[in-house]
């Protein structure tokens, strides 16, 4: 356990890179698990991974969970191919789920398909999520 000591910066994750992964075949004892998640932590790049064959969102990026910024803000999902997730039984997921108060926060040139729930996207952002930028996904 970490303690925060007054006058002493708080410790934050930060600079996570998840990248050139095949992550499949999960969240079969936990439905909910997504393929790759990143929570609360800024400055991280997910890219270039195969993410299939989950009951759940294939990716999930989010930042604050608020309307406050995550701090730093920013997370670049470039190049990923998302793809047979779903499975019918969840809704209320995505291909890449964005999630919370992330300005900067970029999602471009992913490829998603076979998504299987009745609200099923490709890139979608929560109810919460704010100056996310997303192109070609």
């Amino acid at each position: 356990m970490v303690r925060h000591e007054p006058g002493r910066p708080a410790l934050k994750t930060s600079g996570i890179t998840v990248k050139n992964n095949s992550v499949f075949d999960g969240g079969k004892v936990f439905h909910s698990a997504a393929g790759i998640l990143v929570l609360q932590s800024g400055n991280n790049t997910i890219s270039h991974n195969d993410v299939h064959d989950f009951f759940y969102t294939g990716s999930l990026s989010a930042g604050s969970g608020t309307t406050r910024p995550a701090t730093p803000p920013t997370t670049s999902s470039p190049e990923n191919l998302v793809h047979d997730i779903g499975r019918g039984l969840l809704d209320d997921m995505g291909g890449i789920y964005m999630l919370g108060n992330s300005p900067g926060t970029t999602v471009v040139n992913n490829v998603v398909h076979d998504v299987h729930c009745c609200h099923g996207q490709g890139a979608r952002s929560g109810s919460t999520s704010t100056r996310a930028a997303t192109a070609s996904s």
